[in-house]
């Protein structure tokens, strides 16, 4: 970037364009700081050498949005999204798939404020255009259906959260194949959907399917194979296959322990599931204090 600098000067816009990119990286690996610092440079010198309502300038305010929305800075992150959603409606209209992106941002961020009611409009508004414009078997409309059924399935409307995931699953199978990791999550999106709804016999085909999966694509010792095993752990505690509860609560524990270490919420979580499993159903060992 220094090199840029020298060459086109402070103020060009492919300074922003690189301002940006970097901060994207930042973002990932949560240097919100560096990130936001960056962000906010791009946007001074995008506003100031392109066009009102320019694309850059529409794609950095998203991305402040979102590092406000990891910031749990809500107003902040409000505005911003506001503002990149209104110059990618001007500049390319309502029904376009970088406006129905934007759509699913400020939906995201409503529904962390519990504002599930905006949150489900802006949904299937996003999904309609995205219908319109990519396709019935695209993946970003499986991201916008598996979005909607989470909001749903948080406000316990399973019935109306289970053929969205469905669909979403579908579409991802379809286009992204079995193996990768968004028709994975949303695989065990569906198992914990049924879980929930006591029809324990697919949910565990989706949850040991999903093991499966996560154990080819991360190995047998990453947390998400251990939310898999801690899946079917509590499945079995709930329909009485103790011996398999424990064996998966146990494995749960390790994998935890060695990776995230002793004293991590996810750990203690998993222990404390385990007591209150030997205390429901007598010890097939003694818990470990």
């Amino acid at each position: 970037m220094n090199i840029k600098r020298k060459k086109l000067g402070e103020k060009h816009r492919d300074i922003a364009l690189t301002m940006n990119d970097l901060a994207t990286l930042y973002q990932e690996m949560e240097q919100f700081e560096q990130a936001e610092s960056l962000l906010k440079k791009a946007l001074i010198i995008e506003e100031k050498t392109a066009e009102e309502n320019d694309m850059l300038a529409a794609t950095i305010l998203n991305n402040l949005g979102y590092l406000y929305l990891c910031l749990e800075k809500d107003e902040q992150a409000e505005s911003y999204y506001r503002k990149g959603l209104s110059i990618n409606q001007k500049v390319l209209g309502n029904k376009h798939p970088n406006t129905a992106m934007n759509m699913n941002n400020l939906a995201l961020l409503y529904a962390t404020q519990g504002n599930f009611e905006k949150a489900d409009s802006l949904y299937l508004e996003a999904i309609k255009i995205i219908e319109e414009t990519l396709g019935k078997e695209h993946p970003d409309l499986a991201t916008s259906l598996n979005n909607l059924a989470l909001l749903r399935f948080h406000q316990q409307k399973y019935d109306l959260a289970e053929p969205l995931y469905r669909e979403a699953l579908l579409i991802f199978e379809k286009i992204l194949g079995g193996e990768h990791i968004k028709t994975v999550t949303t695989l065990n999106n569906l198992g914990v959907l049924l879980f929930k709804k006591n029809e324990y016999e697919e949910a565990e085909f989706c949850y040991q399917r999903t093991l499966h999966l996560r154990r080819q694509i991360f190995g047998n010792n990453h947390p998400e194979t251990a939310i898999s095993l801690n899946n079917l752990a509590l499945l079995y505690a709930e329909t009485g296959s103790d011996k398999k509860a424990e064996s998966y609560f146990l494995q749960t524990i390790a994998i935890r322990k060695e990776v995230l270490g002793e004293n991590h919420s996810d750990t203690k979580k998993a222990e404390k599931e385990l007591i209150a499993f030997y205390k429901n159903n007598g010890p097939l060992k003694k818990a470990k204090k």
